[in-house]
């Protein structure tokens, strides 16, 4: 088995017991997952592909739209 499918399985496990947890409501748990910004990575991936997938293109943009122009011309 190689590492990304552990990975993998590793991600659905913390996933899974994260879910789990929510309905518990545990403040300074739920807390500490956001203040460790737990599954940031993750969350991150997870965007770029929708993103890529909606709209065709790899990433946003944080040029100014003459730049982009000037740049395509």
């Amino acid at each position: 088995m190689n590492r990304l499918a552990i990975r993998t399985g590793e991600l659905k496990e913390a996933a899974h017991i994260i879910k789990s947890q929510l309905p518990h409501a545990n403040r300074i748990w739920i807390s500490s997952m956001i203040s460790q910004n737990i599954g940031s990575d993750a969350s991150h991936l997870v965007q770029d592909i929708r993103h890529a997938e909606v709209s065709g293109c790899r990433c946003g943009t944080t040029w100014p739209r003459s730049w982009r122009l000037t740049l395509t011309m």
